[in-house]
């Protein structure tokens, strides 16, 4: 069970700082009755959160302490938080999804330690859900201790732009040929580039139970995405890089704009791909 260099940092910053250890201690536990609820077993051997002696507390049972799966997965959650607020420049609830978890920031180092500790996907979001609780961003403790080791800073509030570029880095969380993506709750719009031109979609996420092919051959639930074409948006031009902030442009326009035929469809952050200056 290993962090990554900036999850071991966050780790680090908080255990200098004796003032956050409370706060940090009621996080681990919240995290501790969340996963113990969701009832899945954890049968790694994996070693300690630093990566340095291999934990033998409950070696007799093939099982770790769920005390120590807690630690370590609140503390890559911490980290995913903190990578979400730096990449939007923001703490809104419209950089999260209804789970807690980033939209366009990398979560997979989240997930790899929540596999790591023998928790799927869709097991780590509903004890993520459950942590977060009712609050609209995360819960003002997790800010509290990320404030604490400045890894966010107090100026960061709800940017005024509804509208922003994704970092290269980040693109990669849009589908290939999707150059932009606006979130309405558990809908979203989106523009994406088809060999024949631009078109506007509109996408809902249904969950199904699947059959997920792991080492333990295990049920999971997996999100499946319904993409409805959505009527009058109209950009006659064959897709290349040139013309995809024109593309862009019009689409922004189109969720904007009403019409007697067409209400205006409202969405909280709109995220596209970086174009060339």
């Amino acid at each position: 069970m290993h962090l990554n260099g900036a999850q071991q940092s966050v780790l680090f910053r908080i255990q200098e700082r004796p003032e956050l250890l409370s706060d940090f201690e009621v996080l681990c536990a919240s995290f501790e009755a969340a996963l113990d609820e969701v009832e899945r077993p954890v049968d790694l051997e994996r070693t300690d959160p630093l990566g340095v002696v291999a934990i033998r507390s409950t070696v007799e049972r093939g099982q770790i302490e769920i005390a120590e799966v807690a630690t370590v997965i609140a503390v890559a959650w911490l980290e995913m938080i903190a990578n979400a607020i730096d990449e939007a420049g923001e703490i809104s609830a419209v950089i999260f999804d209804e789970d807690g978890v980033s939209l366009f920031a990398d979560t997979r180092p989240l997930f790899l330690v929540a596999h790591d500790c023998g928790i799927g996907s869709a097991h780590a979001r509903r004890a993520f859900a459950r942590v977060r609780g009712g609050t609209k961003t995360v819960p003002r403790r997790a800010l509290k201790l990320l404030r604490g080791i400045g890894a966010i800073t107090g100026r960061k509030t709800r940017s005024n732009g509804r509208v922003v570029a994704l970092k290269p880095c980040f693109a990669a969380h849009l589908a290939r040929n999707e150059i932009a993506r606006a979130k309405a709750g558990s809908v979203y719009y989106s523009l994406v580039a088809m060999p024949d031109g631009y078109v506007a979609q509109r996408v809902r996420k249904r969950r199904t139970v699947a059959l997920i092919i792991k080492d333990d051959d295990v049920l999971d639930i997996v999100d499946e995405l319904d993409a409805d074409l959505m009527d009058g948006f109209d950009v006659p031009l064959v897709p290349c890089d040139a013309l995809h902030e024109t593309a862009l442009a019009h689409f922004v326009q189109f969720l904007d704009e009403a019409s007697e035929k067409k209400p205006r469809n409202t969405y909280q952050r709109l995220v596209h791909r970086a174009f060339a200056a």
